[in-house]
């Protein structure tokens, strides 16, 4: 019997969590990080780290840096927002950001073309985007270990980071191993 294969994201965009840390609350939080998280905290940049592992990092920088310590799906939600703030900071983001306009047709854009990009940040994990209409779209994610509430804040932040203003995502469970966000926006 094959066992599954476990989805994965490259280290380099672990480690943008760990050196955002660092550059907002200092050495001292990474090492409050370090104790949280109980496993080293050293990661390659091509390395294929398990996402469930990202998970406890980002969840463990929110409960770190947030009070009053929030529930799990707020938890979730903030790692997610976290976890686009730093991947907005890399090198990475910054080449691809530069492609588009900052604006709703850019953000489209780029979501609509997010498939290719996200299969080679992520291993083992679906992704899938598609156009509602003009001021919708849905997103798909599927096998990726993120809680649900997770993509979604991550979503919120990229609207968001994109000046969408009135924007909304709704999250939603297709079945046990995929997740469907719906992103609408007025702007």
């Amino acid at each position: 019997m094959d066992e599954e294969k476990i989805p994965t994201i490259k280290g380099v965009f672990v480690n943008s969590h760990i050196e955002q840390l660092r550059n907002t609350h200092g050495d001292e939080m990474v090492e409050e990080l370090k104790r949280g998280y109980g496993k080293p905290l050293e990661f390659l940049a091509t390395q294929d780290v398990p996402i469930r592992e990202e998970v406890e990092i980002l969840e463990t920088i929110v409960d770190l840096t947030k009070e009053p310590k929030p529930d799990a799906k707020e938890r979730s939600l903030e790692a997610g927002r976290l976890h686009f703030r730093n991947f907005s900071n890399t090198s990475f983001a910054g080449i691809l950001f530069s492609t588009v306009p900052k604006t709703p047709e850019g953000f489209k854009k780029l979501l609509l073309n997010s498939d290719y990009i996200v299969n080679n940040i992520f291993k083992n994990t679906e992704f899938e985007s598609a156009a509602i209409n003009d001021r919708k779209l849905k997103v798909t994610m599927g096998k990726s270990d993120y809680p649900m509430e997770h993509f979604q804040g991550l979503l919120q932040e990229w609207a968001a980071y994109f000046g969408l203003g009135e924007s909304n995502v709704e999250a939603s469970e297709s079945d046990e191993k995929h997740y469907e966000y719906t992103i609408t926006y007025s702007t």
